[in-house]
């Protein structure tokens, strides 16, 4: 009988009893997965940048309030079916209302930290919103975090801190995520704290 070892554990073990890798299919595997990285980062590239909203100059003085806020980029249901299940691992599109009310959760979450009284109007989420993007271009420049981490960010800690500017919030939340610090202040939970911390280690200031 012919005895060998595992090459990763040491472990010793009958030959028959052994595997090796398949270098071919792992190659062609490795491949397949560079093409499917390098598409859904076209894709993010794309579609994940807001766009400045384009004014009417005839517009009322309400209606150019209201589009000051940057505007997503949409694609169509037929885009959306076909790119889709290309990415199996995760829900890639949203409906636009979908996306929305899931904003409004976390936003009302956020907000009803901060007190009781305060009411998750949408002022209110609007001027989060706001600050939040002042914020995220701070601490996440490239977009690399996720949507939760950034909603997050958004409704959690620009409502608990709101009354201070976009830089010293930023500045907070890397103390907080780097120190291990109580993230109840900003509105954010460990878990958050905990990718954030991974997030900012492999990004330094």
């Amino acid at each position: 009988m012919t005895a060998g070892s595992c090459f990763l554990t040491g472990v010793q073990i009958h030959i028959d009893q052994g595997y090796v890798l398949n270098r071919r299919a792992a190659r062609e595997l490795l491949g397949k997965l560079e093409e499917r990285a390098a598409s859904l980062r076209r894709l993010i590239d794309q579609l994940s940048p807001l766009d400045e909203a384009v004014i009417d100059p005839l517009a009322s003085p309400w209606q150019k309030k209201g589009a000051v806020r940057r505007k997503h980029r949409l694609i169509c249901k037929a885009v959306a079916d076909a790119i889709g299940p290309g990415y199996p691992e995760a829900k890639l599109f949203l409906q636009w209302t979908e996306y929305r009310a899931n904003s409004q959760v976390v936003a009302r979450r956020g907000i009803q930290q901060v007190a009781p009284t305060v009411r998750p109007d949408d002022m209110v989420m609007q001027d989060a919103e706001k600050t939040g993007r002042l914020v995220l271009d701070i601490l996440d420049p490239e977009r690399s975090l996720t949507a939760d981490l950034r909603q997050a960010i958004t409704f959690g800690a620009c409502v608990k801190l709101r009354s201070q500017a976009p830089d010293a919030i930023a500045k907070q939340v890397r103390t907080v995520a780097m120190n291990g610090d109580d993230p109840t202040a900003l509105g954010l939970t460990a878990s958050d704290c905990v990718a954030l911390r991974a997030y900012f280690c492999i990004r330094p200031c």
